[in-house]
């Protein structure tokens, strides 16, 4: 596992690619303490997989890395990061960060990947740059979701953050409705 770190003074373009998506699979989780149930399943089915021949590079977030993540590279926008009330906002609007950055896949820690990760991407018949998960009810869902770097779809997701910045009383609906699935979904 690599601290993402080393990759804010890197070219983003050193990674391997297949079928235009980059062979990185993102994850976060507020501090390094990852709950045993995640490490032993999910997270694990993340760690060990190769495409083709192809090691892919596991990279693990936490609340800090993604922070400086955000100041460092998209500055612009540290200042609404900083402003969200709740931490899943900010977990929220950071992995479309992430895979507009470095393209990829982001799994939250509770999704396991059954499959070889080449299998997945070989079935998708029309794969445009972009792979997001439905969900019922009809919603796009934020939880798995592979995009090739800086995807014009991210980057649309990325920009209608600043107008759709809402502040519900309920901590979920916020990040629901504002940057989580309902976000990506409303486009």
């Amino acid at each position: 596992m690599k601290d993402p770190g080393f990759l804010i003074s890197h070219e983003w373009s050193n990674f391997s690619t297949y079928k235009g998506i980059s062979m990185i699979v993102n994850q976060t989780w507020k501090d390094g303490n990852v709950p045993e149930v995640w490490q032993k399943a999910p997270q694990k089915t993340w760690r060990k997989q190769k495409c083709g021949k192809t090691e892919i590079t596991y990279l693990f977030w936490d609340d800090l890395m993604l922070r400086k993540f955000i100041n460092d590279t998209f500055t612009w926008f540290i200042e609404t990061y900083d402003s969200y009330p709740y931490n899943i906002q900010r977990l929220d609007v950071a992995r479309y960060f992430l895979l507009f950055c470095f393209g990829g896949i982001y799994s939250d820690l509770d999704i396991a990947c059954p499959n070889a990760i080449d299998n997945i991407l070989n079935s998708l018949s029309a794969l445009q740059g972009i792979v997001l998960m439905e969900t019922k009810p009809s919603v796009v869902s934020n939880d798995l979701m592979i995009a090739a770097k800086h995807h014009p779809f991210m980057e649309y997701v990325i920009f209608g953050l600043l107008p759709a910045k809402k502040n519900y009383i309920i901590s979920y609906f916020t990040g629901y409705c504002f940057n989580g699935d309902k976000t990506i979904g409303g486009f």
